[in-house]
């Protein structure tokens, strides 16, 4: 699912992720953070900032697992 987000940026060669910031209806909302063509650190500094000040969040409740077909 995660890569679906950031499959463009990956194609264009721009550094891009995705960090878990909050839930909604028990489901986690994301915030998408891409930056300049080679500046991977930039990204993953401004990504590691937003966990440190971001309260560890619930693992999301989804029920009971379907089992694998």
């Amino acid at each position: 699912m995660l890569t679906r987000l950031t499959s463009l940026f990956n194609a264009a060669g721009l550094p891009a992720v995705s960090v878990p910031v909050a839930l909604a209806d028990g489901l986690p909302v994301g915030l998408h953070l891409a930056g300049a063509a080679g500046r991977d650190d930039s990204v993953l500094d401004a990504a590691r900032l937003v966990e440190r000040l971001n309260p560890r969040l619930p693992r999301p409740d989804l029920g009971e697992r379907r089992k694998p077909r």
